[in-house]
C-alpha cells in the first residue's frame, strides 16, 4: 500500500509539472512596468521613463514563465532604451549589463515584444512582424493541444492513505474535498497537487 501511495504522489507531482511550466507569478501583487524612451512614440502614448506609467505594465505569461509587454505603433527602424521598474519606483529595477539601459530597435514593423524573465532577471526583446498579434496571457509559441475528456461532467477524485495527513477524517475517503482532481485541457491530464505531506 505504501508503494501505491508513493507512486500516486510521484505521478501527481510529475503531471503537475507538465501542466504548469513554472510556479505562480513570482511578483504577484507587484506592479511590473516596462519603462523607457519608447512609450510616448508608441500607440500607447504613455509617459517615457516613468516607473509608475501603467501603460507600460507587463503581464505574467504562465505559458512562457515571463513578463511580457507588446509595444506597437513605433516609428520603424528606430532605437529605444528600456528597463523594468517595480511598484512605481526605480529601486530594485532591472536592466542590462549590470543594471544599465537595455536597447532595442523597432524594426520594419514598428512593433516589439518586451520580455522580462523574473527567475533570471534577464530582459530581452522579440521583434513582431506586421499584423502579428500576441496575447501576453497565454503561450504564444505553440498551438494549444485539443484533447477529449471522457470523464467530463463527472467528479474525479484520488483517494489514499495520505488523506489523514492533509486533514481528512479518515484515509481512502473519495468524498473528501482534498481528493478532488482537476482536468488540464492543455496537458490532457487530471492532476492533484499534494502538499504538506
Amino acid at each position: 500500500m505504501q508503494f501505491l501511495h508513493t507512486v500516486l504522489v510521484v505521478a501527481f507531482i510529475y503531471f503537475s509539472k507538465i501542466a504548469y511550466g513554472c510556479d505562480k507569478d513570482p511578483h504577484q501583487g507587484v506592479l511590473v512596468i516596462a519603462a523607457g524612451s519608447f512609450l510616448s512614440a508608441s500607440s500607447e502614448e504613455g509617459v517615457n521613463w516613468s516607473p509608475s506609467e501603467v501603460k507600460g505594465q507587463m503581464t505574467f505569461n504562465q505559458g512562457t514563465c515571463q513578463y511580457e509587454k507588446v509595444i506597437e505603433g513605433l516609428p520603424t527602424n528606430t532605437n529605444y532604451d528600456w528597463k523594468v521598474a517595480f511598484n512605481g519606483n526605480w529601486g530594485g529595477d532591472k536592466g542590462c549589463n549590470n543594471g544599465g539601459n537595455c536597447q532595442f530597435n523597432s524594426g520594419s514593423s514598428g512593433a516589439v515584444l518586451l520580455i522580462y524573465n523574473p527567475y533570471t532577471g534577464q530582459l530581452t526583446t522579440s521583434p513582431l512582424s506586421s499584423g502579428q498579434t500576441i496575447n501576453p496571457s497565454v503561450t504564444t509559441t505553440a498551438s494549444p493541444t485539443i484533447c477529449s475528456n471522457p470523464y467530463k461532467g463527472r467528479i474525479v477524485r484520488a483517494s489514499g492513505d495520505y488523506q489523514t495527513e492533509l486533514g481528512s477524517t479518515a484515509p481512502w475517503l473519495a468524498t473528501e474535498a482534498n481528493s478532488l482532481m482537476t482536468f488540464d485541457e492543455t496537458a490532457c491530464v487530471y492532476f492533484l497537487i499534494l502538499s504538506g505531506l
